[in-house]
Order: structure tokens, then C-alpha cells, then sequence
């Protein structure tokens, strides 16, 4: 598992790269902002770092990422797979680097994903 200060360091590195950049704006923000308080508004506490927390963002993103490569959303369907690339890296996982390529809109990893963390997809609920 990484660390708070492993998280910052990729952060850092990442508002500099360009790719990166773009994907945490077209998200809104970053999925391991929740961990550190200098990514949070005024006034909110940031999430405790566990493998459980990271597991449990991962379920509540899991149903929309699959429906946007389903319905073969390239952009959404690209967002959703660098986000889970970020909470894979976070708990250490190689599967963060063999998503990079991907095809069939990254559905194919989705569910590799689910499987290996027992995340329920939309089908199973």
C-alpha cells in the first residue's frame, strides 16, 4: 500500500504532466485527493487511507465505468480506466500498468478488476 506521501509525490508529478492534467480536470478532481487536506475545500477532512477505503471508492465507481464502456463512451470509458490505474497504483497492484492498454473500451479490465476485489457490478446487484 502507498503512502500519504507517495500519493503527494505522484499528485505533484502529475498536475505537471500534460496527459495527467487533463484527465484529473476532465474529472473534476483526482481520485486520491480525498486522502490528503491540501486537495479539499476549506473545512473537510480527508478520508483515512486503507486498502478498505480505496476498495470501497473502487465499488462505487465500478457500475458507472462498465456502463460508460458498454455504451462505448471513448472519453468517459478512458476516465474511468486512468482512475482506476490510480487507485491500483495506490494499493500497489501491477494490474495499474497492464491497463494502460486496453481495447473493447477497457470492459475487459473492468472485469478483471471486479473479479479480483469482489466489487459487485450492476449486473450482480
Amino acid at each position: 500500500m502507498r503512502s500519504l506521501e507517495e500519493i503527494r509525490a505522484r499528485l505533484e508529478s502529475q498536475k505537471k504532466d500534460r496527459y495527467h492534467s487533463l484527465m484529473w480536470q476532465a474529472s473534476e478532481y483526482h481520485p486520491l485527493c480525498i486522502y490528503l487536506k491540501e486537495y479539499l475545500k476549506e473545512g473537510c477532512e480527508p478520508d483515512v487511507l486503507t486498502k478498505e477505503s480505496v476498495i470501497a471508492e473502487m465499488q462505487g465507481y465500478i457500475a458507472f465505468a462498465i456502463k460508460k464502456a458498454k455504451e462505448q463512451r471513448g472519453i468517459s470509458a478512458n476516465r474511468s480506466i486512468w482512475k482506476y490505474q490510480q487507485w491500483l497504483w495506490t494499493l500497489e497492484d501491477p494490474l495499474s500498468d497492464e491497463i494502460a492498454e486496453y481495447d473493447n473500451y477497457g470492459l475487459d479490465h473492468l472485469y478483471v478488476i471486479a473479479e479480483k476485489y469482489g466489487l459487485k457490478t450492476e449486473e450482480e446487484s
